[in-house]
């Protein structure tokens, strides 16, 4: 099955911030969860089924790159710091699994990646270039 990539406007703010090391450390994992999204480990969680964890070292610190599968797309939610063992991850899903129903395909960039349109200000082609070129710096 073919995956679409999502990226909610939390998660680029967060890459954003980020030096050129660590922003290739994520691009290679992110490729890494297109290939296999179901290769990491699976999180529980009481709002969706399908979330998982990539383990990253970000400058020293624990961090977990979450994501979900919500078929057919790959939700890239953010950047979770391990120190806070997960406690604020219900707070970043909460409301995810219904956003994402609602999205209709007008609203899909030919690059297969799109940006929640309920969170954001920007168009979703505008949005991918965003990241793309945040990766790229």
């Amino acid at each position: 099955m073919k995956f679409e990539l999502v990226a909610t406007e939390f998660f680029v703010s967060q890459i954003e911030e980020l030096d050129r090391k660590s922003k290739d450390l994520i691009q290679e994992k992110i490729k890494l969860i297109l290939s296999n999204p179901l290769r990491f480990k699976r999180l529980h969680s009481k709002t969706i089924r399908n979330i998982f964890r990539v383990k990253l070292d970000i400058h020293n610190k624990e961090v977990r790159l979450i994501y979900a599968i919500l078929s057919p797309n790959i939700i890239l939610v953010c950047l979770l710091d391990r120190k806070n063992n997960y406690a604020d991850l219900e707070k970043y899903l909460k409301g995810l699994k219904w956003l994402f129903k609602q999205i209709p395909r007008s609203m899909q960039s030919r690059h297969g990646v799109r940006v929640q349109p309920h969170m954001d200000k920007y168009s979703a082609s505008s949005l991918w270039l965003m990241l793309w070129l945040v990766l790229q710096l």
